[in-house]
């Protein structure tokens, strides 16, 4: 089948319908994917994105439209159908087995045998051959549950990946549907990624849904745009070039909204910092009351670690952690007592997604919902509804119910509903690690906007992010780290008048 440019197209959705009862998630949504091409997919979280590639995949179940696959009709069964057929997909949320190793990941329901017996030296060879040509620091025979979270990402695009880097079924997988792949990598991860993808798509279709609109436009042939479950278009990007201000009023059909940060820095000390852990990291550094704090650092620069250190999940060799002129206990749970949170943006380490938005707003603040009956404590669950509708309003999650079971809310509410928790707890001072990763446009507005007020009112920020336009947004200060070090430190006023490209450049000369 040909598009109306004459060239192939590898799939086609067309007049695409899917309701969750009263709900229409998906409502006469199109979509085509030519051979050899990167499209990009956006959208606000909850527009329909991910609901489209599940139907793509056989993993739901449209309830009007159709599918074609190389011009012939296409309804798989599962996912596991689809993989057969050419299509596989890496969820932003995927689910890897912690208790496998790496190569018996990779593998799952692909297994090698030789006549009834798994043939593992021959997986954990194949494997070790794609870890090394995607450049992805672990081993054939590490277990899943050690890698860092970037790395598990990376090792999921490796399943889904594998047949073309080893050559094996060349000529079946065609099609991968990567949500969110760079969520949680960092900038040279990302790089990595991308390079690959472009490198592949001789040979295979993309379709890519990212949040980081600037990396999107980069990668993408042509980008379609999802709005309240509905099609707002799709854009030729070798046709007419777009910018990331103009994807982001189709994607929210308004015009970016400016976040108002207080630049200047307290002279009141809350945090005053010297830690070091032998080859990580050794950094000096204080945190001024309402001041938000930022630290931009590529792999190896040991600023994830600091931010693993400040909230005590990571033991330090030699240092002093001052909150108040007080030094600070090494557990969290010292920490957390002394009035210090920690927020990371991959939410499955935070966040029980079996349980509903209530409970998850409810764990760590125990102190604010429990009532005594003779020498027993018991959940109020008038205060816990209370506490929960409140920061529910404050930080906006969809849909507004406290009953909702968070498995069900899209990748940013999942991220709202660890905010409210932490907004709830009411720490003076608050780690953020990639706070905003997979979280789309609008919901950053928000988020921006809740620290913004959040500062304003005394409360203060260490701000660990890749996204330097995050950065340049929210904070009176940045650190650039490097092999370990702060190696430059650059104020309000330089950060006012320097753009991302001027920071990257900072970088790279460092």
């Amino acid at each position: 089948m040909a598009s109306s440019s004459g060239e192939v197209l590898e799939l086609t959705a067309e007049g695409i319908v899917k309701r969750f009862g009263d709900f229409v998630a998906l409502d006469n949504v199109n979509l085509d994917l030519r051979a050899g091409e990167v499209l990009g997919v956006v959208g606000q979280n909850g527009s329909g994105k991910s609901t489209l590639m599940k139907v793509l995949i056989g993993a739901q179940k449209p309830d009007a439209g159709r599918i074609q696959l190389r011009g012939r009709p296409f309804s798989p069964k599962n996912p596991h159908d689809a993989e057969s057929h050419g299509i596989s997909m890496v969820y932003q949320d995927g689910a890897l087995v912690p208790d496998l190793k790496v190569y018996q990941y990779v593998y799952l329901g692909r297994e090698v045998t030789r006549g009834t017996i798994l043939h593992s030296r021959g997986m954990r060879d194949k494997t070790s051959e794609l870890l090394e040509n995607l450049k992805i620091p672990c081993s054939s025979d590490d277990f899943i549950r050690d890698l860092s979270p970037a790395t598990q990402r990376m090792v999921s695009i490796a399943k889904a990946s594998l047949g073309m880097i080893t050559g094996e079924n060349k000529s079946d997988e065609r099609i991968i549907i990567l949500d969110e792949p760079t969520a949680q990598l960092s900038s040279t991860e990302r790089s990595i990624v991308f390079d690959k993808v472009r490198e592949w798509k001789k040979r295979v279709s993309f379709v890519i849904i990212s949040h980081l609109l600037q990396e999107l436009i980069e990668i993408s042939d042509r980008m379609t745009v999802i709005r309240d479950g509905k099609n707002v278009g799709t854009l030729d990007l070798h046709e007419k070039s777009v910018s990331a201000a103009e994807l982001h009023k189709l994607i929210m059909g308004r015009e970016r909204r400016d976040i108002v940060v207080r630049r200047n820095a307290s002279l009141t000390k809350v945090l005053e910092v010297e830690l070091a852990k032998q080859g990580v990291f050794d950094v000096s550094f204080s945190l001024g009351e309402g001041e938000i704090v930022g630290f931009y650092g590529t792999i190896g620069s040991g600023v994830r670690e600091l931010g693993m250190a400040l909230i005590g999940s990571l033991r330090i060799d030699r240092g002093v952690l001052k909150k108040g002129g007080k030094s600070l206990g090494g557990s969290i749970a010292a920490r957390v007592r002394m009035g210090i949170g920690y927020l990371t943006g991959d939410h499955a380490s935070q966040l029980n997604i079996e349980w509903s938005v209530q409970r998850n707003i409810s764990l760590s603040n125990w102190d604010k919902i429990l009532t005594r009956f003779l020498k027993l404590a018991m959940i109020d669950s008038r205060k816990e509804r209370q506490l929960a509708e409140e920061y529910m309003k404050l930080t906006n999650i969809a849909p507004p119910n406290p009953d909702a079971i968070c498995m069900s809310l899209s990748g940013g509410n999942k991220q709202k509903v660890i905010l409210a928790r932490w907004l709830a707890k009411e720490p003076d001072i608050l780690v953020l690690d990639n706070p905003t990763a997979g979280v789309d446009v609008g919901t950053r507005e928000e988020f921006y906007r809740l620290l913004a007020n959040s500062a304003a009112s005394g409360k203060s920020f260490i701000l660990i992010s890749e996204d330097l336009d995050e950065l340049s947004t929210l904070c009176s200060k940045l650190h650039l780290m490097k092999d370990g070090k702060i190696v430059r430190s650059l104020a309000s006023a330089a950060l006012e008048n320097l753009g991302d490209e001027d920071i990257r450049q900072i970088i790279k000369g460092l």
